[in-house]
């Protein structure tokens, strides 16, 4: 049912509101430890080694199977976004989209439509549940 936007990572680097929030997923086949240790991170002004492992373990951190993904985030300080908690990214950023298997036809519909209107050089996938094995098709749409 999701949407994934697959974005131009040098161009990204021109935007200044995220360029240098920009981290790389971890990507494991065990499940990550919180220790102890890492737990008192949570005051970071005491413990600020064990508030970034605490971090690092909660939010960048994804089981092995999704490392086709390749995935980054941007965790950005809520006083460096606009008034309504939004930033922009310039369109040129975006390099794809990829609608999810398990969409609502309404929402697909709407979706493309912003997405012709707002991003038309931009290509747009689908992912199909694949029949025969146990994998997703991406699909050009």
């Amino acid at each position: 049912t999701g949407i994934m936007f697959e974005i131009d990572i040098e161009k990204l680097k021109e935007c200044t509101v995220i360029a240098n929030t920009l981290k790389k997923i971890k990507y494991t086949e065990q499940f990550p430890e919180i220790t102890f240790e890492m737990i008192k991170g949570m005051n970071k002004e005491l413990f600020p080694e064990e508030a970034k492992k605490l971090f690092e373990v909660l939010l960048l951190t994804k089981q092995e199977i999704w490392n086709y993904e390749n995935e980054y985030r941007s965790i950005i300080p809520i006083k460096n976004l606009a008034e309504n908690g939004l930033f922009s990214l310039p369109k040129e950023c975006f390099k794809s989209v990829t609608l999810g298997c398990a969409m609502q036809e309404q929402d697909r519909n709407k979706i493309l439509c912003m997405i012709h209107n707002h991003l038309p050089e931009t290509n747009i996938f689908e992912n199909k549940i694949n029949k025969r094995n146990y994998s997703l098709d991406h699909l050009k749409v």
